[in-house]
């Protein structure tokens, strides 16, 4: 049990004699802060009396470093019997008793109040926080306590039983403290950015993401980019003679359409037209077998169909619907069939109908066995024997007589 003592200065007036000035005490005459969880502050009351017959400014000072302290900001004034409280502090460090001595000056006087405290740990303050349970929701976390900060982090910070202050107006699963829209479930920081004209993911930043050609224009303006692709492209641009719509108004090369661009006048105009002198052929023509690129898509007669699927189309394929004839069809000979497309049946083949070992395509009687290039030329003025332009070309005297060896008789007349 601690016992309150009053410091009783002795002074000549005790003893029946006259005093002047101040004449200052202190109770109680020692301070004993008893048990306390270290980081724990704890709170003892000092009484300062001026039993004197003038007034007196006192001035606090505490002795050493222990783990005391006065909370007061200054001196203060007394007056002839004025009493004042003064709040003393102390918050161990460290577990075990620590002593100090709080000095009261004024004057050229001094009054010595002495001090201790008995630091304590273990269960009562795991952490050593300075709170201990159950004010203390986590003694093992000196960062939670009822002195703490709430961070936005999802725990109870400083034990008030919510955590983040628990609010979620829109139920996004952002609390508050994180959510820069606590008010729209669309926005918050695992939203995904939209076109909207709100932050969708809470990054700061105002439908980001969408001008993909970095032209000044997001696909979320009014009116939007129609080509996010193309710098070039965009509401307000220059049109120019492309095929484009640059100026995003629906319309392409508008601006160049007149006669002078259109030579041919079938609405596409030349410096994009692949022939502006043909009026069939533009960019959307229809392709048509003509071996022209009607559709300037720089292919030619890419629309033709290949009805036998042998890899030609019709425009090349001169019998579409047999697989085995195409231009790249090896030929048969002797069927009359063109299977290679080339105009001619069996070209390429080689024949020898009458057997003299002659090919059909060098021998001029074909039928004959007896004519054929470098045969012996007979003299039957009727066949070109030795197939060399020339029939009966056997015109000799080989005799003297004044007569060739064909003089219109046969050869077995000459030789009778």
């Amino acid at each position: 049990m601690r016992t309150w003592l009053v410091l009783l200065l002795l002074v000549p007036s005790l003893l029946g004699c006259p005093t002047e000035g101040p004449l200052i005490a202190a109770s109680p005459a020692e301070l004993d802060f008893g048990g306390v969880p270290v980081y724990t502050t704890a709170t003892e009351v000092l009484e300062v009396t001026n039993d004197g017959d003038a007034p007196a400014t006192v001035v606090f000072q505490i002795v050493g470093d222990g783990p005391f302290s006065v909370a007061l900001a200054g001196a203060i004034e007394l007056q002839p019997n004025d009493t004042r409280v003064i709040l003393v502090e102390a918050r161990p460090q460290l577990a075990g008793t620590t002593t100090g001595v709080l000095r009261l000056l004024w004057s050229d006087e001094a009054l010595s109040v002495p001090m201790s405290v008995t630091g304590t740990s273990g269960e009562e303050d795991e952490d050593q926080d300075g709170w201990s349970p159950p004010d203390d929701c986590d003694d093992d976390d000196p960062t939670i306590n009822p002195d703490a900060e709430e961070l936005c982090d999802g725990v109870d910070n400083d034990c008030n039983d919510l955590i983040d202050d628990d609010v979620d107006a829109d139920e996004d699963g952002s609390y508050a403290c994180e959510d820069c829209d606590d008010n729209d479930p669309d926005n918050s920081p695992d939203g995904e950015e939209v076109c909207d004209l709100a932050d969708n993911n809470c990054d700061g930043d105002v439908d980001e993401g969408f001008d993909s050609d970095e032209d000044g224009v997001s696909t979320c303006d009014d009116p939007a980019d129609c080509d996010d692709g193309s710098p070039g492209v965009y509401p307000g641009a220059e049109e120019v003679c492309n095929g484009l719509d640059d100026d995003c108004d629906g319309d392409s090369d508008e601006d160049f359409l007149g006669p002078a661009d259109d030579v041919d006048g079938d609405g596409e105009p030349g410096c994009t037209d692949c022939d502006d002198d043909d009026a069939d052929v533009f960019h959307g023509a229809t392709e048509v077998c003509d071996g022209v690129d009607n559709d300037c898509n720089g292919d030619i007669d890419e629309n033709g169909t290949d009805l036998d699927g042998d890899g030609y189309t019709s425009c090349d394929d001169c019998d579409d619907g047999n697989g085995a004839i195409n231009p790249g069809a090896a030929e048969v000979c002797d069927n009359g069939i063109d299977e290679d497309c080339s105009g001619l049946p069996d070209d390429g083949c080689s024949f020898d109908v009458d057997g003299d070992g002659f090919d059909d395509t060098v021998d001029c009687d074909a039928n004959n066995e007896d004519v054929y290039p470098g045969a012996p030329e007979l003299c039957d003025a009727v066949d070109d024997n030795d197939c060399d332009t020339v029939t009966d070309s056997k015109e000799t005297d080989d005799d003297g007589d004044g007569q060739s060896d064909c003089d219109g008789t046969s050869e077995e007349q000459r030789e009778d």
